[in-house]
Order: structure tokens, then C-alpha cells, then sequence
């Protein structure tokens, strides 16, 4: 559920970025900074989700990590 909810937001995020693209660098930029911050967020729920499936099977962590 996290993350779905997080890649939303990074979809969010892109479209900020391109409407920023054709406006100010300062909205730019902003849009940018917001994109980082969520890619971080991103990949630290799906190593969260990853995390959550146990040492027991490694297999199923590593599917994970690469599809999602």
C-alpha cells in the first residue's frame, strides 16, 4: 500500500516536473527537489516491503526490489 501510494506521488510528482519545465526555473527546480524526495521515499518503502517478507525467503525479496 505504501508503495502504490508513494509512486502516485511521484507521478505527481513528473507532472509538476514537465509544467515546471515549461515555466519558471525557480517552479523548476522546485519540482525537481520534490521528484528527489520522493524517488528517495520510494525506494526506501519497497526495501521496507522487501524487508517485511523475511530472511527466509530471499528469492521473493529480490522479485520485489526489481518489480517494483
Amino acid at each position: 500500500e505504501n508503495i502504490l501510494k508513494t509512486a502516485k506521488a511521484l507521478v505527481e510528482d513528473t507532472k509538476f516536473l514537465v509544467s515546471g519545465a515549461a515555466s519558471s526555473q525557480e517552479k523548476l527546480a522546485q519540482a525537481a527537489q520534490s521528484s528527489v524526495s520522493t524517488i528517495t521515499q520510494l525506494a526506501e518503502v519497497v526495501k521496507q516491503g522487501a524487508a517485511s517478507l523475511g530472511s527466509h525467503d530471499p528469492e521473493t525479496q529480490v522479485k520485489k526490489l526489481v518489480c517494483e
